[in-house]
């Protein structure tokens, strides 16, 4: 995840993607509105785009679910894996900077000021 980190950094700049409240990105639906839209239309880069966002997605629930193994192993019952796994989540969201789109517990897209 480490290596694709500035490539992401650059994508939800850009307003291409977004953090989701359950802890993936997800493609912006605002983004064709923006400016720097034109720059992903490019089938290879809008693959490249859909591609990362993927690999992310899986890395993430990967550490989610190795995180909520660890705790079930440790005796956690269902209410507790179930704070803990949306605990993760909102660590994800959390990650939001100024300038980046998120979208909302609601299903609307803002962008974070």
């Amino acid at each position: 995840m480490n290596y694709l980190s500035p490539e992401i950094k650059k994508y939800k700049a850009h307003g291409i993607l977004g953090e989701a409240p359950h802890g993936y990105v997800k493609l912006n639906p605002l983004a064709p509105s923006l400016p720097t839209f034109s720059n992903y239309e490019l089938p290879a880069k809008k693959k490249r785009v859909e591609d990362v966002i993927l690999f992310l997605n899986e890395s993430r629930k990967f550490i989610m679910e190795k995180e909520l193994s660890i705790q079930k192993k440790k005796g956690k019952k269902e209410d507790e894996l179930s704070k803990i796994k949306q605990s993760l989540a909102e660590e994800y969201y959390k990650t939001v900077s100024i300038g980046e789109y998120y979208e909302t517990v609601s299903g609307r897209w803002e962008k974070y000021q």
